[in-house]
């Protein structure tokens, strides 16, 4: 059988990975937890440097596996999994923070006054990391899919 190249399928999942974590990243940023500590905040030079390493991560190995160099999809796997790691953890982080007790627990360290429950940037967050948990799987599925 013919061999299929899926180089432009797995290019096209990547750069929507990338986005979508780069989405993510700056839908955080508007969070009501964003003012607490150090953390991003929207329009700050520290989300634009987060933005900047999170495109660095993705599009110079994906330079370089467009390029065919050999070796460069597993580094370009594991920068994936890394991404889909941290998706996963902000998705149960950021309900756990969210609840009662942890809100309160948070205001009285911080002195801050955030309100309990789930924002809508939180759930518009949560809704982010879901996708691309899901975009992420399936580039797995495409990049190392068999030829039958």
């Amino acid at each position: 059988m013919k061999k299929t190249d899926r180089r432009p399928v797995v290019a096209g999942m990547t750069i929507l990975s990338a986005g979508l974590f780069m989405a993510v990243t700056a839908v955080c940023s508007l969070t009501p937890f964003s003012g607490l500590g150090n953390a991003n905040r929207f329009g700050s030079p520290g989300m634009f440097s987060a933005l900047l390493t999170v495109g660095i991560m993705y599009f110079i190995p994906l330079a370089l596996y467009v390029l065919k160099v050999r070796f460069i999809r597993g580094v370009l796997a594991a920068v994936v999994g890394i991404y889909t790691l941290g998706s996963i953890g902000i998705l149960i982080v950021l309900p756990l923070l969210s609840a009662a007790p942890a809100v309160q627990l948070i205001n009285r360290i911080y002195r801050a006054d955030i309100r309990s429950g789930l924002s809508i940037t939180s759930a518009i967050a949560c809704l982010l990391c879901a996708a691309e948990i899901a975009v992420n799987i399936a580039w797995y599925v495409t990049a190392f899919r068999r030829e039958r």
